[in-house]
């Protein structure tokens, strides 16, 4: 089989079994008992000729999703510290099962989109911030980032920003709590992020977390787009409106402006349903006047369809003709 034939099988594994027959004899053994992490400091790495046939299909692979094999890629380069399993890797799915050592080489510096999960639901150790500091060092032109989950960062005075030159794009999938958003804020800093998408506890957190002195767009000058999520909106809806209307407001004030937005709301449980769209319409005019080019809302509403028409009317794209891209799905929330 070609060379070229075999880049284009290999290229996309999402599994790592076709590369256990490839170890050596002596990790394949180790393999089939299943790795025992309490063992790893133990064994041995092979010598680099046992190692030549896995390098080979290895060279090839640009993909890696970790999930499938949970913690199987991170064993491996600690059994071949300083050596990268995948040394072409593009992106990387990689669970968190493990704090990262010193010397064991996770990230390559071909690594172009990452995407961090822990074992947990909430990590409460350093792993987190060591796994970026790491990744900053040995893939300093990483471009997307991807962090599931919640993550309690324990940086201290220690805070210092990370070295990535290319990162434009960064997902925080979690309900960041403020001081963890400051961090990674302060940690991503002198990043040039242009694409910033944020999950909330609720948007009564819009303008507590992302605003004020030192927030987002303080912290991220070149921003363009930002993604906001949040879960359930109940009953307080002036306070979820003003909380969007003064997150906006520091928006719009900005220089340079953003240029596009997409609100993703959880459900939304209101007694008056118009009053409540009515008056989020109204905190998008700030930021239309500064400049929006574009706009995404997704809105689930108990009740949608008791939205009176006149409202329904303004959910058109003609109704914002200074819009180049304008979006606003209300849909009928489900149970």
């Amino acid at each position: 089989m070609s060379k070229t034939a075999l880049d284009y099988l290999w290229a996309d594994m999402d599994s790592f079994s076709p590369f256990v027959p490839l170890l050596p004899k002596q990790v394949q053994e180790i393999w089939d008992f299943g790795p025992n992490p309490a063992i790893l400091p133990l064994i041995k790495c092979p010598p680099p000729a046992e190692w030549g046939l896995f390098d080979v299909y290895a060279y090839r692979i640009r993909p890696r999703d970790d999930y499938l094999d949970c913690a199987l890629y991170q064993r491996l380069a600690f059994i071949r510290t300083g050596i990268n399993p995948f040394p072409r890797l593009l992106s990387l799915q990689c669970y968190l099962l493990h704090p990262l050592t010193l010397g064991v080489k996770i990230f390559p510096s071909s690594l172009r989109c990452l995407s961090l999960y822990p074992e947990y639901t909430s990590v409460l150790d350093d792993r987190a911030e060591l796994a970026l500091r790491q990744a900053a060092q040995d893939a300093p032109f990483l471009e997307e980032l991807c962090i599931s989950a919640i993550y309690r960062l324990h940086l201290g005075a220690k805070l210092r920003p990370l070295g990535f030159k290319k990162l434009h794009t960064v997902q925080l999938i979690a309900n960041v709590l403020r001081p963890d958003f400051q961090n990674f804020s302060c940690l991503l800093s002198t990043s040039p992020i242009r694409n910033l998408g944020i999950s909330l506890c609720s948007s009564l957190d819009v303008s507590f977390r992302l605003g004020g002195a030192g927030g987002l767009p303080d912290t991220f000058p070149h921003l363009e787009m930002i993604t906001i999520r949040d879960v359930k909106i109940h009953l307080d809806h002036f306070a979820s409106i003003s909380a969007y209307g003064r997150f906006f407001k520091l928006l719009a004030e900005r220089r340079p402006p953003v240029h596009f937005i997409e609100v993703r709301m959880g459900r939304v449980c209101v007694g008056r349903r118009s009053e409540y769209v009515r008056g989020f319409l109204a905190t998008l005019e700030p930021l239309v006047d500064a400049g929006l080019v574009g706009l995404k809302v997704e809105m689930p509403l108990y009740g949608a369809w008791k939205v009176e028409e006149d409202i329904k009317k303004r959910l058109r794209p003609e109704a914002w003709p200074s819009l180049a891209c304008f979006e606003f799905m209300l849909t009928e929330a489900s149970r």
